[in-house]
Order: structure tokens, then C-alpha cells, then sequence
């Protein structure tokens, strides 16, 4: 299964936040957290068997400390207030290849 299949779908109308932003929006603070932890856990593990180089990115963008952490989480979480359209995923794995390179998708 690609990256794509796994993580993206389709948005609903371009105005219309979707149903799972939605919901991700109204979580506590920390569980918000721990959804987008999670997500890039997942993309880390994605990248190393994928493109090293991407992986390689995630960790130093992402694993710095605590404080890094939580910043990225804002930034995230700011970006799917920008695009409510979608669903949270698809958001992570957008900032993450903007950081660090897009990841291949199957033709």
C-alpha cells in the first residue's frame, strides 16, 4: 500500500471542514499531542524502509527535545486550522514532506 493510500483522502468541499478535523479539533490539547506524535512515528518508520534521507530529516526536525516537539505540534495543528477541508493525516504528512521531501507514491 503506498503512503498515499494510507494516509491522504479525498477533501470534502473546499469550505466544508471535514468530519475528522472536526472531531481532531474539539480533542484536549494533549491527546491532539499524541494523534500527531503517533502520525509521525509511523511516517519515521515509512521513510526508513522507503528513503533514509527522508527519515533521516524527520528525526532531526522532529526529535530534538520537548520543546521542539510541542512547537511542531502548534505549527501542525495551526496548519489544519488553516485547511479544515481535510483530515488530520493527510495535514501531518503535508508539513512533514514540506520539511523533508515528498515521499513516493505508487504510479
Amino acid at each position: 500500500m503506498s503512503v498515499t493510500a494510507a494516509f491522504a483522502a479525498t477533501p470534502t468541499q473546499a469550505t466544508e471542514p471535514s468530519k475528522q478535523m472536526q472531531e481532531f479539533l474539539k480533542f484536549e490539547r494533549k491527546n491532539q499531542d499524541g494523534f500527531i506524535a503517533t502520525s509521525i512515528l509511523m511516517l519515521g518508520v515509512i521513510a526508513a524502509q522507503t528513503n533514509p534521507s527522508i527519515a533521516d530529516c524527520v528525526n532531526v526536525w522532529y526529535q530534538g527535545n520537548e520543546e521542539t516537539k510541542e512547537r511542531r505540534h502548534t505549527e501542525i495543528i495551526e496548519v489544519m486550522r488553516q485547511y479544515p477541508q481535510y483530515v488530520p493525516t493527510t495535514i501531518v504528512l503535508s508539513v512533514v514532506e514540506r520539511e523533508c521531501g515528498k515521499f513516493k507514491r505508487a504510479k
